[in-house]
């Protein structure tokens, strides 16, 4: 069930190398074609290119983890859906589809920590999980 939360930090630092490379591309300086050539084997393509088909190439890559992530939590909050018990579903929904820390969601059901490790495992004991 935590995968969901994995597939969330990974796209989160995806999106932010896309901003390195989006600021790397705008301040990298293009070439001068009034400068003479010296060397055929050079590379004629200006710097910023470089960093502009690495964007493209890490926007693929982030719409799909999040199509992924999508179908994912889908399936997560069909499973959380089939509980019988309100309280489960509030824990379990806090922890795997908003991805808090278990302060967080001590302070929000007002439970200690205990009563939702043990609320923890009996909603996990009770989830059935599609083969």
């Amino acid at each position: 069930m935590s995968q969901a939360a994995v597939l969330g930090r990974q796209i989160a630092k995806l999106e932010m190398n896309i901003g390195f490379y989006r600021e790397a591309a705008c301040s990298t300086a293009s070439s001068s074609n009034d400068e003479p050539r010296v060397s055929r084997t050079r590379s004629t393509e200006a710097p910023f290119t470089k960093m502009v088909h690495k964007v493209l190439e890490l926007e693929e890559k982030v719409d799909k983890l999040k199509e992924q992530c999508e179908k994912l939590q889908t399936e997560i909050m069909g499973a959380i859906e089939n509980l019988a018990n309100e309280d489960y579903k509030s824990l379990l929904i806090l922890r795997y589809l908003q991805d808090l820390e278990w302060g967080l969601i001590c302070e929000k059901l007002c439970i200690s920590k205990r009563t939702a490790m043990r609320w923890h495992k009996d909603a996990l004991d009770e989830i059935k999980v599609p083969e």
